[in-house]
């Protein structure tokens, strides 16, 4: 059984640091599809340190608070793209009529019905966050779903191939495809 130590509270000074010293870092290249490295998570928690809060912000700390602000940021940007939900910028903050938080708490879906407790809560971090997340986290853009329909055929190789027409596949070495007739020829054979 592994051992959590206190829980330690964030303000909105420190999670604008958070998030501003990443930017920088960013800004410097310093971001990887896989994440951040640890130099940053030091630097990081030096940044935050500057803030007046609560407790130690240790560089694993801060690590484990910017997942929480990235589940915070795609819970928010998941409803804005619901059906009958939008965001108000001036706010921060998801918007929907109360029907829709309604249904949303109804569902039988834990994920969505927690969806609902951000009815009336701002989310101020949601353009900095974009700029740390968009195009680094799964948002379910490019999943499969198995009612789609197939993707056209970028290459149109397949309709050729199902088609008869192969002359243009290459077949791989000794199989006679155009590239090695081509090379035969020049070699005169």
């Amino acid at each position: 059984m592994s051992k959590k130590g206190p829980t330690i509270k964030w303000n909105a000074q420190e999670d604008k640091a958070l998030c501003d010293a990443l930017i920088e870092k960013k800004s410097k290249g310093k971001q990887s599809d896989g994440g951040w490295k640890s130099t940053v998570w030091i630097f990081v928690s030096e940044r935050v340190a500057d803030e007046e809060g609560e407790g130690e912000k240790t560089p694993s700390k801060c690590q484990n608070h910017f997942k929480n602000l990235k589940d915070a940021y795609a819970d928010n940007k998941r409803l804005q793209n619901m059906s009958g939900f939008g965001w108000d910028d001036e706010k921060k903050m998801v918007t929907a009529g109360d029907s829709q938080w309604d249904a949303l708490k109804k569902t039988k879906a834990k994920v969505k019905a927690n969806l609902a407790l951000w009815k009336n809560v701002a989310f101020p971090l949601y353009d900095k966050m974009a700029l740390l997340c968009d195009g680094h986290m799964a948002d379910g853009g490019h999943a499969f779903h198995p009612s789609d329909p197939l993707p056209a055929d970028p290459l149109g190789w397949a309709q050729d191939f199902f088609d008869g027409n192969t002359s243009g596949i290459d077949h791989g070495p000794g199989s006679g495809g155009e590239d090695e007739n081509r090379d035969n020829e020049a070699r005169g054979k």
